[in-house]
């Protein structure tokens, strides 16, 4: 006012921000600093970054991609849902492989862990499906450890794979079970030792207070 150079930001969205986040943001924000105009452009996350590249917008709501520094800050994570057919073959279960309803995407990534899977600590291994070719290529030349794999750890994986269905079954009942109000801690011993060790714990605890 008064003369004075009236501030500007510039920022870009994705329709969806646009539409249902920007508005109480910006109007919160012209609260606070009613002097500083808000411009908003609305594009496809090819764009914002160009934009960002070319000095068009000094910031952008979008989803975190591997392309050029900048300061990142997390607002939100939204869960992956897939909404399908009734009559698709779900096969009762509640979670399954993106690939098996994106048969023709070509660049979807799948990445898997036995270690994670079967709770099995120590493995070093795991294993990543790359359907585009340029996109492997990139992946093998950035990842200067693809394919040194401990053959004793490949055995194991392929093992628990084969095999170990009754295991990850049972894994799972075990954490389902004892998740609510716990913190799930990967301990690489046998249940005897782990059991013992919080017996000890207790003990201890209980001499303590004594």
């Amino acid at each position: 006012q008064n003369g004075a150079k009236r501030e500007n930001i510039r920022v870009a969205a994705y329709s969806s921000i646009c539409m249902h986040w920007l508005p109480t943001i910006v109007q919160q924000f012209r609260w606070a600093f009613p002097d500083v105009s808000v411009d908003i452009r609305m594009g496809s996350v090819e764009e914002m970054y160009r934009w960002l590249q070319e000095d068009k917008v000094d910031l952008s709501f979008a989803s975190r991609q591997d392309r050029g520094r900048y300061d990142w800050v997390p607002l939100w994570d939204d869960p992956l849902l897939a909404i399908l057919p009734m009559d698709y073959p779900a096969e009762g279960l509640e979670r399954f492989p993106v690939a098996k309803v994106m048969k023709d995407y070509p660049k979807l990534i799948t990445c898997m862990a036995p270690s994670k899977t079967f709770n099995l600590a120590g493995l070093a291994f795991s294993n990543i499906i790359i359907r585009d070719p340029g996109l492997r290529a990139r992946f093998k030349d950035r990842d200067k450890l693809f394919g040194m794999v401990n053959p004793m750890s490949l055995t194991a994986a392929k093992a628990a794979y084969d095999k170990g269905g009754s295991w990850l079954e049972g894994g799972n009942a075990l954490f389902v079970g004892n998740a609510a109000g716990y913190i799930r801690l990967n301990l690489a011993m046998p249940r005897s030792v782990i059991r013992t060790g919080l017996e000890r714990i207790r003990d201890a605890v209980r001499a303590y207070r004594g």
